[in-house]
């Protein structure tokens, strides 16, 4: 068994701890686990890349991706290469530009362009607002935890959702496990 999973986003989105509550929940279930992780300029809203490795791998580096997971809809667009028509691709549609486009040197994708691109490599694509639910669960903090539970509705983990709920409870500070709780049951009532 071997699973594959890519975690995109900018600086402050969360997107190491969504990749070391998946690490958990793989300790928990006893499943081998390597989690590589990419961030430069992650404080100013730089981009953050993590992967999550699970089963019979050896090193962080992924060739393929059996799951995408974009809290920022742009993101998505550098693992391109790396999903194919098995992939599936949980697509935040939150756009945060880059600095080169609020200095008017690169141009922002609508996010309806972004999801044709990726539609292009498979149509097992999972679109939603992340900011609103997170918002609804009580903090706008809870986006990644919002993708995680969308994560777990694709059959992609090789865990139940009980265990990465367990992961989840113990991976943030315990005032905030309820709030990102709601948030996970949120995400997972996307469809």
């Amino acid at each position: 068994m071997k699973r594959e999973i890519e975690i995109r986003g900018v600086g402050g989105q969360g997107v190491i701890l969504a990749a070391h509550t998946l690490g958990e929940a793989c300790l928990k279930a006893n499943i081998h686990c390597v989690i590589g992780e990419i961030h430069g300029m992650s404080q100013r809203g730089g981009s953050v890349l993590c992967t999550v490795r699970m089963g019979d791998v050896y090193g962080a580096q992924t060739r393929r991706a059996d799951c995408l997971i974009a809290l920022e809809a742009m993101e998505s667009l550098r693992s391109y290469e790396k999903i194919d028509e098995e992939s599936f691709v949980i697509l935040n549609k939150r756009l945060i530009p880059t600095f080169a486009m609020s200095q008017g040197k690169e141009r922002q994708l609508s996010f309806d362009e972004i999801e044709s691109e990726i539609r292009k490599r498979t149509n097992r694509v999972i679109t939603l607002e992340a900011t609103e639910l997170a918002e609804q669960a009580g903090s706008v903090l809870t986006e990644n935890v919002i993708m995680l539970g969308a994560l777990s509705t694709t059959g992609v983990l090789p865990f139940s959702e009980d265990i990465l709920k367990e992961a989840i409870s113990e991976s943030v500070p315990e005032r905030y496990v309820d709030v990102n709780l709601k948030a996970f049951d949120l995400g997972r009532s996307v469809k």
